[in-house]
């Protein structure tokens, strides 16, 4: 919730451009989660993984790609979910 009240604030004019493409990036396993936020090995993983589970996708940035005389812009969308989580949904 927090990172997202952040994304409206400093990519406020994000709205007016048209978004074309998105990327969709998520961490491979909890140990890529432990790796970015070091304080969450006091956890065990069952843990961690359940608190994965709350969490919804935030918005990460955006990309600008020159075609020439064309701007495509893009987006950075991080699911917060594991590889093993996505799959267990399907």
């Amino acid at each position: 919730m927090f990172t997202d009240l952040l994304s409206l604030i400093f990519n406020k004019n994000l709205s007016k451009r048209k978004i074309e493409f998105a990327f969709i990036v998520h961490p491979r396993g909890t140990d890529d989660i432990f790796r970015k936020y070091k304080f969450l090995k006091i956890f065990p993983k069952k843990i961690v993984n359940g608190i994965l589970m709350i969490f919804w996708p935030t918005y990460g940035g955006s990309i600008k790609i020159n075609e020439g005389d064309k701007i495509r812009w893009g987006a950075i969308i991080i699911n917060p979910l594991t590889g093993k989580q996505i799959l267990s949904f399907i």
